[in-house]
């Protein structure tokens, strides 16, 4: 039953990202992951789809978007 099982390994390196600091841009998870910002988009595409991952945008400026992990749904799966 494990989150490991559905998920590619891109997106894991994301949520270790999120593990490490949540609540952070896709910019700044690019610089903790180390992995192509095109990679890290296709990789929160996935935990959006699946519910592991909320995206909030932030009130001051609406181009940018924080990046949030879903506890209850992670706790769930895993």
């Amino acid at each position: 039953k494990g989150i490991y099982f559905v998920i590619p390994d891109s997106a894991k390196d994301v949520l270790e990202a999120l593990v490490e600091k949540d609540g952070i841009s896709s910019r700044s998870i690019v610089e903790r992951a180390n992995m192509p910002d095109r990679t890290v988009r296709y990789a929160l595409k996935i935990l959006k789809s699946k519910n592991f991952v909320r995206m909030k945008i932030v009130l001051g400026d609406t181009r940018k978007r924080i990046y949030t992990i879903n506890r209850e749904v992670l706790e769930d799966t895993i």
